[in-house]
Parts: C-alpha cells; sequence; structure tokens
C-alpha cells in the first residue's frame, strides 16, 4: 500500500496541527478534504500554461501572463474559502480593485469561450476540485 504525497502532506498538517478551515475543499467524491494552497494553484497553472511562476506573480501585462494571472485569482478565490480578495491581492501584491477585476475578466472568458472554458475545467481537475460551472452556458 503507498500513500499518496498529497496523504503524506495532510498527514504532517494533522501532525503540526494546521487548522483544516483554511483552504479545506471537497475533491470531486465528495468523502474527504484536500487541501489546495495558493503556491499549488500557481505551480498547476504555470504547468499548464507554459509560463513560470514569476511571470504569473509579476507585472507583465501581455494577453497570456494576464489571463493566466486572473485565472489563477479566480481559483484561489473559489478554493481558499478563508481567502477573500484583500489577501488575494495581497499575495500578488496588487490592489484589491485589480484582483475583482482579474475575477469578473476570469469568469466573463470562462463563460464566453470554450477553450477558456476547457483550460479551467483542466486545471480544476488537476487540483482535484469540482470546477464551480454556476449559471455558465
Amino acid at each position: 500500500m503507498t500513500i499518496e504525497p498529497q496523504e503524506l502532506e495532510i498527514n504532517h498538517l494533522r501532525a503540526e496541527g494546521v487548522p483544516w478551515r483554511y483552504g479545506m475543499v471537497w475533491p470531486v467524491d465528495d468523502v474527504t478534504p484536500i487541501l489546495v494552497m495558493p503556491r499549488h494553484v500557481l505551480t498547476v497553472i504555470s504547468r499548464m500554461t507554459y509560463l513560470p511562476v514569476r511571470a504569473l506573480m509579476g507585472e507583465r501585462q501581455d494577453r497570456k501572463a494576464a489571463h493566466s494571472r486572473q485565472l489563477a485569482m479566480l481559483l484561489m478565490r473559489e478554493t481558499q474559502p478563508d481567502m477573500g480578495i484583500m489577501k488575494i491581492a495581497r499575495f500578488f501584491a496588487k490592489d484589491h480593485n485589480t484582483v475583482i477585476h482579474g475575477i469578473k475578466a476570469a469568469r466573463g472568458r470562462i463563460k464566453r469561450t470554450g477553450t477558456a472554458r476547457k483550460q479551467y475545467k483542466q486545471i480544476c481537475q488537476e487540483l482535484g476540485v469540482q470546477p464551480n460551472e454556476g449559471n455558465w452556458a
């Protein structure tokens, strides 16, 4: 029997007494909680968009970097119940209005375009979380 790296991380966090309410989301199977940390969101988006994490966190304003950064903001908002707009803004070293705009822009792009929707679903699958499809077509 092998233990998945994710289980090892959760067991390690349990042993250290890290509160479960921070970053806890339910996976697709709705059985056990998993922990999605902000850095993990960035790592997955970085790998899927072929952009370094530094570009996601930085000041680059080209379309690919900006759209990826906005998607990261949206996913952090959805997967981090305790992480509000201000915490996400501090994490990215941005203004809270930038984060609000980024989340709205990412949701709009996912709603409008099939490629953005497909990318969003792939990233959610990679993170092990259920995509929040709300009223999207």
